[in-house]
């Protein structure tokens, strides 16, 4: 019989994962809206009917909006190519 090596224990994670909770959670933050006026502005319509039950009674509860910005296609480079060579 050959013998083995004692079982070692686990090593304890010094943190929990996830997020943590209230205060500890850090700040919150949201993207700006852009300064600009859109270029564009779409509206959406309801639906015929409800797709769950098919009732034609449906009325707007609450509007929202949503904001796309467009990237710009050419990138500018930025550094000085003389340190690299």
């Amino acid at each position: 019989m050959v013998p083995t090596e004692p079982l070692k224990k686990a090593k304890r994670r010094e943190k929990k994962p996830g997020r943590k909770a209230g205060e500890a959670y850090g700040e919150h933050r949201r993207r700006e809206e852009p300064p600009e006026e859109p270029d564009e502005v779409q509206r959406a319509a309801l639906p015929e009917c409800c797709p769950h039950c098919d009732s034609k009674r449906l009325e707007a509860t609450k509007t929202g909006s949503q904001t796309q910005v467009e990237l710009p296609t050419e990138l500018e480079l930025v550094g000085n190519r003389e340190v690299c060579g």
